[in-house]
């Protein structure tokens, strides 16, 4: 680390690295909503960062956030996106957009590709406590009155174009692990009593999947 860039960061010797100055704590822009980085110009971003990799091995990351947590008894977020709606109208909000796309003339995987991947690593001993989930899709209010438009209020949304090809190979889930009696998945003829229903909305209708009270 030889040259020294102003305040925050330091420059590697090649000039492809750029570190922040190991006497900063932390690094900060705007300091709430009241005192944001205003940004006001139509499709501008507030932090833009471009990356290409030729890279044929390994794991080659865009953005990548360590936390290690310490604490007991804290919550410890690796990242956390919001948008926060202030006035009405706006024409589309996302808490945080994840795409994954295929080029128009090349590009593809050989394995796995996601939009959106959220993944719980369980070390290999039995967890004594807590409730997990690979994703959690939440639909929270903050009162008793709180609801959405009759229709809309899907927690999870599966949807594919219409007169395209994809409705061809389009699947609304996928589930996979041992079948068994006791597993999550039981491969068995005999029908259950129904015990009750899931409300689900189907090109705009609401439907109702039934469930059973045993396997």
């Amino acid at each position: 680390m030889a040259s020294q860039s102003p305040h925050f960061f330091r420059k590697s010797d090649d000039g492809q690295t750029l570190s922040l100055d190991p006497g900063m704590k932390k690094f900060t822009m705007g300091t709430s909503y009241s005192d944001p980085v205003v940004i006001n110009t139509a499709d501008d971003k507030g932090i833009l960062a471009w990356f290409s990799s030729t890279a044929t091995s390994g794991t080659t990351y865009g953005l990548y956030i360590g936390l290690l947590g310490n604490g007991a008894g804290s919550e410890q977020i690796a990242a956390r996106s919001k948008c926060l709606l202030a006035t009405n109208s706006i024409g589309n909000a996302h808490g945080h957009h994840a795409t994954l796309e295929l080029d128009t003339s090349y590009g593809n995987v050989t394995g796995l590709g996601t939009g959106l991947r959220g993944n719980v690593v369980v070390g290999n001993r039995a967890i004594a406590a807590g409730t997990y989930y690979g994703v959690m899709a939440e639909l929270y209010a903050l009162g008793t009155t709180a609801a959405l438009p009759s229709g809309s209020n899907a927690c999870l949304c599966c949807s594919v174009p219409t007169a395209t090809a994809m409705d061809l190979v389009a699947n609304a889930f996928a589930f996979s692990g041992a079948d068994g009696t006791g597993k999550m998945i039981y491969t068995h003829t005999a029908a259950g009593t129904q015990h009750g229903t899931i409300r689900v909305i189907i090109n705009g209708v609401k439907k109702w999947i039934p469930f059973m009270s045993a396997e």
